[in-house]
């Protein structure tokens, strides 16, 4: 996945981030950023708003998550635990190209950009548009709402990232906060599927993952790999 565009819209803002600040990751110009490994990186003074930006981030991904999810423990189905049309920010747009669908070749050609819009109050929605990305290709709407009979996921899920992960080499319990969540949520999946016997509960859904100082292994293997 490639990060194109964050901008925050409803009227309160996000923490320090204010209504209609946009942050531009990467460009559809800049093709060779998207077919390699070029990280965006964040420098700047203590409470410039680098972490709000992350943690906004990390909250829209959570909430599509449980938008989309085939399977939801009773619990976070609750309408006081999670409410489809409430996100922290609650107005946003983002935008990202995604390279996956068991195609073959990691390559601009082959992406997908992504659209994610939600206005206050509202359920957020999912477009999308194939290269090269302009006026000649359309844009069409994937639903985020899983099927009634929860047999499979929303057709969203095939467009968000597969994984989401967050770091912090100290305490940011702000940031880690919608990672928490998920955990809870894979505890709560686990739990209601070996006592329901789900048949075809084979791992927790949700993408994010939180890599701390409980998991020093996984930054070990990292290093390693790098």
């Amino acid at each position: 996945m490639k990060l194109l565009k964050l901008k925050i819209e409803n009227e309160e803002g996000f923490r320090s981030l204010q209504q209609d600040f946009e942050i531009n990751f990467h460009t559809i110009a800049d093709t060779e950023a998207m077919e390699q490994f070029r990280p965006f990186c964040f420098a700047g003074l203590n409470g410039s708003g680098k972490s709000n930006v992350l943690e906004a981030l990390a909250n829209i991904f959570y909430h599509l998550e449980v938008c989309v999810a085939k399977y939801l423990p009773e619990s976070i189905k609750d309408p006081k635990n999670f409410k489809r049309n409430e996100c922290t920010p609650d107005a946003f747009t983002l935008e990202y190209l995604i390279g996956q669908h068991n195609r073959k070749g990691y390559v601009v050609a082959l992406f997908d950009k992504v659209i994610i819009s939600k206005k206050e109050g509202k359920e957020p929605q999912m477009f999308i548009q194939t290269f090269p990305f302009d006026s000649s290709a359309e844009i069409r709407e994937i639903s985020l709402n899983p099927p009634k009979v929860r047999d499979t996921a929303a057709d969203g899920k095939d467009y968000l990232p597969a994984h989401v992960i967050g770091y912090s080499s100290g305490e940011n319990e702000i940031l880690s906060l919608p990672f928490i969540k998920s955990r809870l949520i894979h505890l709560d999946e686990y739990r209601q599927a070996t006592r329901d016997n789900y048949d075809r509960f084979d791992e927790p859904e949700n993408s994010l993952i939180y890599i701390d100082n409980n998991m020093s292994q996984a930054v070990l293997l990292a290093c390693f790999l790098f």
